[in-house]
């Protein structure tokens, strides 16, 4: 994936505490986020074909995670997650990755089994919603 990131005004309360991101891999776009107000501002499309995925602008986009009153917390529901087109796993799923051994680690491979998710689509989008470091004892 290529990326870059940097800051950004935002266009709905003009506050500099606002970040912005440019992609360009399988999808092209852009995603801009006030971390004041919380308005967003999200563009995505396919670089082979241009057909738009997403292109939204407001301030409930189901990327915020967190509350703008300075409490962090995470809004995700599964409701909005479904109205969105994501497949909610219910009971969630669990899988740990070394770095010692990541290189021998295809984690869409692993995840294809774990979900049982079909081979004949073009590729996922996942939704990491928590994750916890692994220490050695020693």
């Amino acid at each position: 994936m290529s990326s870059m990131s940097g800051e950004w005004q935002c266009t709905e309360c003009n506050s500099l505490n606002a970040v912005h991101e440019d992609f360009r891999d399988d999808e092209t776009g852009h995603i801009s986020e006030c971390l004041d107000c919380g308005f967003m501002d999200v563009y995505r499309e396919k670089t082979d074909t241009g057909k738009i995925i997403e292109d939204y602008q407001g301030h409930k986009h189901y990327y915020n995670n967190e509350k703008y009153s300075g409490t962090s917390l995470l809004k995700i529901n599964n409701k909005d997650l479904k109205k969105n087109g994501w497949t909610v796993v219910p009971d969630g799923v669990w899988f740990g990755i070394d770095y010692a051994e990541s290189h021998k680690t295809n984690v869409l491979a692993l995840l294809t089994d774990l979900l049982n998710l079909d081979t004949d689509v073009e590729g996922y989008n996942f939704l990491v919603c928590a994750y916890k470091e692994e220490k050695d004892d020693e």
